[in-house]
């Protein structure tokens, strides 16, 4: 009887074991907020929670992993586009995640309106005010346009 049971036992552990499949841990499609991530082109597809952008408002931002510098392109309160160009930096804080900061250099480093809570996939980042939660833009990842640029002088690198 002792055997039976012991058999019994050992071929329940076995099904058991037999039944666990080993799956690889999900990931939800975030990445880091790092300079190397954010590198790039983004353009404003929303802002103001959900107003969609267009011609009367668009804004590009250009990303430099290099010396962590941005040039952004914005025709905000403008009929032509401005170019603002300065540092940024990337902090992270335990509560609320990664957070974005800069300044202009054309106004003797005076900082952004706010700082931002940014969160980012490879195609898409949202920015949240970190003083007012209700602020929120999303920005998705695009070329900005030749015309655009052009209409501006070369960039000189340090």
């Amino acid at each position: 009887m002792k055997n039976i049971l012991k058999s019994a036992l050992l071929i329940l552990v076995i099904c058991g074991l037999a039944s666990c499949t080993v799956t690889e841990p999900q990931t939800d499609g975030y990445l880091d907020v790092t300079a190397n991530n954010l590198s790039g082109d983004w353009m404003l597809e929303t802002w103001n929670n959900g107003l969609p952008a267009g011609e009367d408002v668009s804004v590009y931002i250009r990303f430099v992993r290099k010396g962590s510098r941005y040039e952004m392109y914005s025709n905000v309160g403008s009929m032509e586009f401005v170019r603002q160009t300065g540092p940024f930096v990337i902090l992270e804080d335990e509560e609320l995640g990664y957070i974005i900061k800069g300044s202009y250099d054309n106004t003797l480093n005076e900082e952004w309106n706010h700082k931002y809570i940014v969160s980012l996939t490879a195609d898409r980042m949202v920015w949240t005010a970190y003083d007012d939660l209700t602020d929120v833009c999303v920005y998705v990842r695009h070329d900005i346009p030749e015309e655009i640029t052009s209409a501006f002088p070369e960039i000189e690198e340090d």
